[in-house]
């Protein structure tokens, strides 16, 4: 006898009555000044650009936005984590399942010296995704 009609009903219910969701969350983490607000304003261009961002207008703590693809596909609540070490602490209490997340870092001449450094902030913050949101994926933006 097989055990499963309760779960294929289910599943034939949620597909015939069910509904596509069309929201997602993207966060953006790195460290400082790495460029994760000029990302999500290239991403929120028309042109695809961002301005220079000022240092008055760094991201202090979180900036949360919304973001709409174009054709609207998608709508992502945004989450624009600073990067500093003093918000690490609470930047923890937002992540969750079922997320995209960016890991963005400045790529600049002195890497092509000695990327040591920057392969340990990278594994840094990939450790500490995978700490706080076990099995997430994380893509990597260079800036």
């Amino acid at each position: 006898e097989f055990r499963g009609k309760g779960i294929l009903k289910y599943m034939r219910d949620m597909h015939r009555d069910g509904e596509v969701s069309k929201q997602m969350t993207l966060f953006l983490l790195g460290d400082g000044e790495s460029g994760k607000t000029s990302v999500i304003k290239a991403l929120k261009s028309p042109n695809n650009t961002s301005e220079r961002l000022h240092e008055d207008s760094r991201t202090v703590g979180i900036d949360i936005s919304t973001w709409v693809t174009p054709g609207g596909e998608v709508e992502f609540k945004v989450l624009d984590l600073a990067g500093q070490a003093i918000y690490s602490k609470t930047h923890q209490l937002f992540l969750q399942q079922r997320a995209v997340y960016l890991l963005v870092w400045r790529a600049h001449e002195s890497l092509l010296e000695d990327d040591s450094e920057l392969s340990d902030r990278i594994v840094h913050w990939m450790e500490s995704l995978q700490l706080r949101v076990p099995g997430s994926m994380m893509l990597l933006v260079a800036t």
